[in-house]
């Protein structure tokens, strides 16, 4: 594999403030990827070639370059998460993976903010627009219904990039714990490792669950794709869009969540075989 390009400069998250300036580059090491001289080589004189053509390019003499177009979301990954959350953990600098470890089970919550939108009418929350903040009341009525159908009062560690003022009625609920200001990375690994995890409408969510593959509560029309395995049984119900009138969440949900609660932590052992 030729090795990403990681580095490009974002200026949106320098005008808007953000405390996450997006800085991938310092997050990964190239080992085992083809990176250098050797990259830019390549990409300067390969012939490169669409999954769809390469067949055809087997006879070509000049070195021949596999390069994939397609952008289908989690679709083409379903199933993959284990061996993909390896080579993430892989590739990850030992600096950022350490302070990802945890050991209590805890639901994890993720409160985005940042460059999201707050929306004039709520109701276009529930229609899929995208970029949209989602009222911090449905995050406070999905952990308390999670609570009450667990039968167990579970820690919330708590993932946002909003401040304290926005989430005060989370964080006065009790056992919350509002995550420090860490680099994306560690917080995408720490979520992961969330025994049932409350997504909000970001791909920064979408990865959590993917890699975590948690029973996971979306609020209704957030729920952008599928990221939990198809082949999960029951897999509808425990990827759920859940609404705060009222609704209590699936027999089938509470009994993965428990399962989970249970299960042990896949971050420690993989770390361990690194």
């Amino acid at each position: 594999m030729i090795a990403p390009k990681w580095f490009q400069f974002r200026i949106g998250p320098y005008l808007r403030n953000e405390k996450d300036k997006r800085q991938y580059h310092k997050f990964f090491h190239s080992n085992g990827y083809i990176d250098g001289i050797w990259r830019l080589w390549l990409l300067g004189g390969g012939e490169k070639a669409t999954e769809a053509e390469f067949d055809s390019f087997l006879w070509s003499k000049r070195t021949r370059i596999k390069v994939f177009y397609e952008d289908t979301g989690f679709s083409e990954l379903n199933g993959h998460h284990e061996i993909l959350r390896n080579e993430l953990i892989r590739i990850t600098r030992p600096v950022f993976l350490h302070n990802a470890v945890v050991s209590e089970p805890a639901i994890g919550v993720h409160v985005r903010r940042g460059d999201f939108s707050t929306p004039v009418n709520s109701s276009v929350i529930s229609t899929g627009k995208k970029n949209v903040q989602i009222p911090i009341e449905w995050y406070l009525d999905a952990i308390r219904t999670l609570r009450s159908d667990l039968g167990k009062r579970l820690p919330v560690r708590l993932f946002s990039d909003g401040d304290e003022d926005d989430l005060r009625p989370l964080l006065l609920e009790g056992e919350v714990i509002l995550m420090p200001n860490r680099a994306a990375i560690t917080d995408l690994f720490t979520m992961s490792q969330s025994n049932i995890f409350i997504g909000s409408g970001s791909g920064f969510s979408q990865w959590a669950a993917f890699l975590g593959q948690m029973p996971t509560i979306w609020h209704p029309g957030q729920r952008l794709e599928r990221v939990l395995d198809a082949s999960t049984s029951n897999v509808d119900l425990i990827e759920v869009e859940w609404n705060n009138q009222g609704q209590t969440l699936p027999d089938v949900f509470i009994e993965e969540a428990t399962k989970s609660i249970a299960r042990p932590n896949y971050f420690s052992s993989s770390l361990n075989n690194k």
